[in-house]
């Protein structure tokens, strides 16, 4: 039953994978006891399926009581306690923890590293994990460079591969590599389409990053295209409130607001936002992302003094939970100067534009195109 829960997961089927899993748990622990290695590997892959179902609080849970289990039968450094680690990392990011998810995947990297050899494919996952770590806390050019360096040596469609490649996709546009970005981008949705079908997760995945490619090089039409069926395919396939889809709508209503939609972006929003802050909290940074772009309609709106409380607050909140130098910090800080200015506040719209420019050349370079994406 193990080996069909992983079989059922990667053919897609997320809800059955977990309803096989939760019953072969149930087995496993009468059969082998809670401590055994099967009973342990089984609640390994149940978090996967809680993950997926975007039910990450509960994955977490788990996962936690996973990894103290493996550390204490089979030791630290175990294969499977680094299984379990690499897991309860996913957790923590997912959860918007990037900093705890980093600490872990720095300690198993290393680790899996020295058992393997370069040249494996939990070598590369792992180096993959800590690139998306760095893309979280925003250190985007340090996460290119780890995601480039320890790229996989192989060019086939393994799954650990693409998403390896989707780590690189992203980290070319944050670091300003348009051209091969959205080359990259295409690369991608073409081998996922073909390898998994169109409603696999890592091929909507793949379309939602070529979505982002285009809105920066300023294809909106193809871009708007991308997302929409992107988020009927999410809708269908992980339901409309689950985290994934969530994301996928947030950034499809920066392409209609960036084409001149605002009242379709706006339409969009306000469920998404609603439904980020009910299933991950208010101040999550997905949650974060999407107040600070329901704050850009607005102001597209005329709504400047509405505009200006929300930008304030979230800027306030996102100084708190990710720092006042993260980049998504950065850009919240210079559309709050943007309201300051269209609400009367030249002098202070003006110092904070030229103290926040001159910190986002300092952290992501010059000549980029700027935005609140989530992904």
């Amino acid at each position: 039953m193990f080996h069909l829960g992983n079989a059922l997961r990667a053919l897609g089927q997320y809800s059955e994978a977990r309803d096989n899993n939760v019953d072969a748990l149930a087995g496993m622990r009468r059969a082998f006891g809670v401590d055994s290695e099967y009973t342990l590997r089984m609640i390994n892959s149940s978090g996967a399926d809680h993950r997926l179902l975007g039910e990450s609080s509960r994955a977490l849970e788990l996962d936690l009581q996973n990894v103290e289990a493996h550390e204490r039968i089979v030791g630290p450094k175990s294969r499977l306690t680094l299984s379990a680690l690499s897991s309860l990392a996913i957790d923590y990011r997912l959860l918007g923890e990037f900093t705890k998810a980093y600490e872990l995947d720095l300690r198993v990297t290393p680790i899996r590293e020295a058992l393997y050899g370069v040249n494996h494919p939990e070598v590369w996952l792992s180096w993959t994990n800590l690139a998306r770590d760095l893309y979280g806390l925003g250190r985007y050019r340090e996460a290119l460079n780890i995601q480039s360096d320890h790229a996989p040596r192989e060019d086939t469609a393994q799954q650990v591969v693409l998403i390896a490649r989707r780590s690189e996709a992203m980290l070319l546009r944050k670091t300003g590599e348009y051209d091969q970005a959205l080359a990259a981008s295409r690369n991608l949705l073409e081998i996922t389409e073909r390898r998994f079908g169109p409603r696999h997760e890592l091929t909507l995945s793949a379309k939602t990053t070529l979505m982002n490619t285009l809105r920066v090089c300023g294809q909106l039409t193809e871009a708007r295209v991308h997302g929409e069926q992107a988020l009927e395919l999410y809708r269908f396939q992980f339901g409309a409130e689950h985290p994934f889809t969530l994301v996928c709508a947030t950034n499809l209503a920066i392409v209609m607001r960036a084409g001149g939609d605002v009242g379709k972006a706006m339409e969009l929003d306000i469920p998404t936002l609603q439904a980020l802050g009910e299933s991950l909290g208010a101040d999550h940074p997905y949650t974060l992302c999407a107040e600070s772009n329901m704050a850009n309609n607005i102001a597209a709106t005329g709504s400047a003094s509405s505009a200006l409380e929300t930008t304030k607050n979230v800027l306030e909140r996102s100084r708190r939970v990710r720092g006042a130098s993260h980049p998504y910090t950065l850009l919240v800080a210079a559309n709050h100067a943007l309201d300051l200015d269209a609400t009367g506040d030249h002098a202070e719209a003006v110092r904070l534009r030229n103290q926040t420019l001159d910190e986002l050349h300092t952290v992501l370079g010059a000549d980029l195109r700027l935005s609140l994406t989530l992904t």
